[in-house]
């Protein structure tokens, strides 16, 4: 058994691992590939010190092996749920065994079957999961984060010689924490097909209310405006945008589509999406334009009520500075069901670069123009 020798941190070590460092966004994103998922840890059912050790493992400031062996406090770094590998926050989720076991029964019994992807892939997964503001993502969010807070004290007891617990035995445990917070947090859900099979995989008794439908339609730009539908793509294996100006009549004036690499966010996506269509707007001569995107948190971020995440600023300033050009621009939130023109165009397959095209457009395309006049959809909230 190796001699621990506590010796005084060094200062960036320290500062990185203080509570206010831990839920501070920016120093979460400045840490690399986990700058994406400082979102996952905010769930509507989670327990708190569940979700302050998820804020951990995505900000990678946990004091793992790995880290006292740069620090010189101990020689040798091992993971004791497995024994086979260094121990650091990738390793431990979820390219250890003992977690992928324990993540892949969690994921049963939550209802998805599936095999846990390795380290990287697996997180990409997890926040594309966790991007949905469903009740069904707020369930599974208080499972990740208990299944995370438990591998890591499951880790402590080893690491401290308290006691060890296999696999099934930390899953029995697990599954009835979960349920114990779940039932004394959920006390209704929308009554939709995925929550009832839900509720009756992990046994959660809750009272199911009729989740009435919102009437919506696409709304046409006011006389000498024109009309830009924006939207962001982000897949496992491709991302994207597009977006199409329309006059009041709902006419298409031009349409623009663009793949990216995905390493690249969602919004980050959304934003691209808006500014290159200010851009085209501008290279047209419109003086009036209207700008409608399903992302609310872009929308909010141009109209400066919320923070920008420091990977979009340069692209939000550029759309700030873009708003001198016009007589007058507006900024609304649309309903995803009324934003399927944009969504479309986001998802196509094409060059890298950014292709703009005029009408005719394609069937598909063009059929949802069509509807886009004609028909009231009806949205319902999960």
């Amino acid at each position: 058994m190796q001699k621990l020798v506590w010796g005084e941190v060094n200062k960036k070590r320290k500062k990185m691992t203080t509570i206010s460092s831990t839920w501070n966004h920016e120093k979460i994103a400045a840490a690399g590939p986990a700058r994406k998922l400082h979102g996952v840890a905010r769930g509507n059912y989670n327990v708190q010190r569940h979700s302050f050790l998820t804020q951990q493992v995505c900000a990678r400031s946990l004091i793992t092996d790995d880290v006292l062996v740069d620090d010189k406090v101990i020689q040798t770094s091992q993971c004791i749920l497995c024994k086979q590998s260094r121990e650091n926050v990738e390793h431990l989720f979820f390219d250890c065994e003992y977690t992928i076991k324990v993540w892949s029964e969690m994921l049963k019994w939550f209802g998805i079957q599936r095999s846990v992807l390795k380290g990287k892939e697996e997180w990409r997964w997890i926040y594309n999961k966790c991007n949905k503001h469903v009740q069904s993502t707020h369930i599974f969010k208080a499972i990740l984060s208990a299944t995370l807070f438990e591998l890591w004290e499951e880790r402590k007891n080893r690491k401290f010689g308290n006691y060890n617990n296999t696999e099934e035995q930390l899953v029995s445990k697990l599954k009835k924490e979960v349920l114990m917070n779940l039932q004394s947090k959920v006390h209704k859900l929308h009554d939709i097909r995925e929550n009832r099979a839900i509720a009756a995989k992990i046994g959660l008794d809750v009272e199911f209310e009729t989740v009435q439908p919102i009437l919506c339609s696409w709304i046409p730009p006011k006389l000498g405006f024109v009309k830009l539908n924006t939207d962001g793509s982000l897949k496992k294996t491709r991302a994207g945008y597009g977006g199409l100006l329309r006059s009041n009549e709902g006419r298409v004036i031009e349409c623009y589509t663009a793949q990216c690499k995905c390493n690249k966010s969602v919004l980050e996506l959304e934003l691209l999406a808006i500014q290159k269509g200010i851009e085209l707007s501008i290279k047209e001569g419109y003086a009036r334009l209207e700008v409608a995107s399903d992302s609310l948190k872009a929308i909010q971020i141009i109209k400066k009520k919320a923070r920008c995440p420091f990977q979009c600023r340069s692209t939000v300033q550029d759309i700030w500075e873009a708003q001198n050009h016009f007589e007058e621009v507006t900024f609304t939130h649309a309903y995803r069901e009324t934003n399927r023109a944009a969504d479309l165009l986001a998802s196509l397959e094409g060059p890298c670069e950014c292709r703009f095209f005029m009408p005719p457009l394609e069937a598909k395309l063009n059929r949802i123009i069509e509807e886009d006049l004609a028909v009231v959809y009806h949205r319902v909230k999960h």
